[in-house]
């Protein structure tokens, strides 16, 4: 039934625009080749996101509490011992799977995890067969499906099960016929639900913080189930691209610190609309720190949070934004309809900023003591444009401390579109497997989790360019589709239909950064602002007012400003360090020495000697940390 009705869904993709005659400002870059990212296609779409935000309740309202109250009762140790168990039941289909795809050795290697498992690990509690060097082989017969030959199978949600494709879907249920729990029931839902028990605040938290978490979902399962490379061999080097993965570590130590957060809102000034922020409040009179995140971040991500939680251990209260490129703050407090143009955006931050210093002194008299700001990477450079800001009716702070921020907008964006195109080096028949490989070989690593001081990730230089690219690529495609569904500026061709948008997705995956800026900025500020045209000359002086060295007397002059980055960080132009080291002076700029961009954040002495500079900024007398460590 549901292949009938869904089967109306389909329709062929209609024409984007093709940017390869482009002659205006900006041609050249629209003229350069770009990885192509694989494009599964999706034609049950409207269906799919139906069910998809039928799911993400049941998710949030019934299954969330239900696992929270799960956890308190089961010990992590308990929960985990079941799952050992539950998945020791599914060697049937595991070996069936293996003979199926003619691999005696992985039927053989399942065999004997089995027995192992079933024997000296207690029917399966402790998986003993994996420490002893047997890992199973994942094998099912979707698998076996696309081993035999079935290739690019649709993408389907089906109800209250989750993310499948047609292929997936039709060998889950051939794997009931083998699968013991379907024969007693409920224990294949308690399977289910106790496997995705401790994965649930994670889950819910994903479906908060993304624009459109449906996209995010079937990109990650169709990437990994679609992929027909092997994971990518564990290789590991050490320059800035690698180390800058180590933004994977910067998470909340105390995994409910998040649910302590109350969340307040406030009325934002220049559009009137509610904008909610997340407080951490000490219990009695402290300072507060507001945080903002980098680009795209949400008040809610693990990077704002972590930040947050070191503010609170070390005594301050915190107070968590989202960037002005998330699609929160582009809904309720972008007085824009384009973010991207830092003196706006900076300003309309600055002025939910105090609008939330105001809220919390008057709901919390004689808890707020002073103010103090920090951001990181693109919320250090708004950082930046608020510690420059002269406009007398905002609030002012005690310190303020930007944390890897790029000097200029322009090298920033060129430097991220150059990671994302690093696989161009390759041969072009080399690309996809390359990119199916490190794929599966990333959400593997996510899968099992890399504990953060255990050495660096196994990622090459070349793989960490094109993650770290790619990962601001999906920024920027959430920023096209939000601005555009809310004021279409006629760019994208695609019809912007708020159900199916594979085709739209399409259309916007052409854009760079760089083109962003010349596409959508450029031609918007020329009609909103007079002094910049829609020409090359606008274009340089968009860039020039987007760079630091346009508020370089301002921040110059203001003694509480705080700089600190890392010597290898990609969005640091050549001469940037140099100069604003030379600016502001060698006792109000911290330079360490690695960490890419924010990859040492996470490490507790980085931390430490942060907290003596925006201490120090705000003439606190604070001893510790007074040296940057060496490495």
């Amino acid at each position: 039934m549901c292949t009938v009705f869904v089967a109306g869904c389909a329709s062929s993709p209609p024409p984007v625009h093709d940017w390869s005659t482009y002659d205006g400002p900006g041609a050249e870059h629209f003229q350069r080749a770009e990885v192509e990212l694989p494009a599964p296609d999706d034609p049950y779409e409207p269906f799919n996101r139906m069910v998809f935000d039928v799911n993400k309740g049941v998710l949030i309202d019934v299954l969330e509490p239900l696992a929270e109250l799960y956890r308190a009762v089961v010990p992590r140790r308990v929960r985990r011992g079941i799952d050992h168990a539950f998945e020791n039941l599914r060697y049937p289909e595991r070996v069936l799977s293996n003979l199926l795809q003619g691999e005696g050795r992985g039927a053989w290697d399942e065999t004997r995890r089995f027995a192992l498992n079933s024997t000296v690990g207690l029917l399966g509690f402790r998986d003993v067969a994996t420490k002893r060097g047997l890992p199973d082989t994942d094998e099912d017969f979707g698998r076996t499906f696309k081993i035999w030959g079935w290739d690019n199978a649709d993408y389907l949600v089906v109800p209250v099960i989750g993310s499948y494709t047609t292929r997936d879907f039709l060998g889950w249920g051939l794997g009931l016929g083998v699968d013991i729990t379907a024969y007693h029931w409920p224990a294949g839902p308690a399977r289910e639900f106790n496997r995705i028990s401790d994965e649930l605040p994670a889950l819910a938290e994903a479906l908060r913080v993304y624009f459109d978490p449906y996209e995010v979902a079937r990109l990650l399962y169709v990437l990994d189930r679609e992929a027909t490379a092997e994971p990518a061999p564990l290789a590991s080097e050490r320059d800035g691209a690698t180390e800058t993965l180590g933004t994977l570590f910067l998470s909340p130590r105390d995994r409910d610190f998040l649910k302590r957060a109350r969340t307040f809102e406030v009325v934002h000034p220049a559009t009137g609309r509610s904008v909610p922020y997340s407080l951490w409040l000490q219990p009695g009179e402290e300072d507060v720190d507001y945080i903002i995140p980098g680009l795209g971040g949400h008040r809610t991500s693990n990077s704002a949070v972590a930040l947050a939680e070191a503010v609170f251990e070390a005594g301050k209260s915190a107070v968590t934004i989202s960037s002005s490129l998330n699609f929160e703050f582009i809904a309720r407090a972008s007085s824009e309809e384009l973010p991207g143009f830092l003196p706006s955006d900076a300003h309309d931050t600055h002025v939910l900023i105090d609008a939330i210093d105001k809220d919390l002194r008057a709901r919390f008299p004689g808890r707020c003591a002073g103010r103090r700001i920090g951001g990181i990477s693109f919320g250090g450079i708004t950082t930046l444009y608020i510690a420059a800001s002269t406009d007398p009716e905002l609030v002012t702070f005690d310190a303020y401390l930007a944390v890897n921020a790029p000097l200029s907008l322009e090298h920033a964006a060129r430097k991220l579109d150059e990671l994302y195109n690093a696989p161009m080096s390759m041969p072009e028949d080399a690309r996809r497997p390359w990119m199916d490989a490190l794929f599966r070989k990333a959400l593997r690593l996510v899968d099992q989790g890399v504990p953060a001081g255990q050495g660096d990730l196994p990622f090459t230089s070349l793989e960490a360019q094109f993650l770290i690219g790619l990962t601001f690529r999906a920024t920027l495609r959430e920023v096209i589709l939000q601005t555009q569904l809310q004021h279409d500026h006629g760019v994208l061709h695609a019809p912007l239909d708020r159900d199916r948008r594979r085709h739209v997705y399409r259309e916007i995956d052409q854009f760079s950064l760089t083109e962003y800026v010349y596409a959508f900025m450029l031609p918007y500020m020329a009609r909103e602002l007079g002094e910049i045209t829609s020409d090359e000359a606008g274009a340089r002086e968009l860039f020039r007012r987007c760079d630091i060295r346009s508020i370089a007397p301002a921040l110059k002059a203001n003694p509480r400003l705080r700089f600190a980055t890392n010597r290898n960080d990609f969005v640091l132009a050549p001469g940037d360090l140099e100069w604003i080291t030379e600016l502001l002076g060698p006792d109000r700029v911290t330079v360490f020495e690695r960490g890419g961009h924010l990859g040492n954040l996470y490490r507790d002495d980085i931390q430490a000697v942060l907290a003596a500079e925006i201490a120090e900024a705000a003439g606190e007398a604070e001893g510790a940390g007074d040296s940057a460590p060496e490495d």
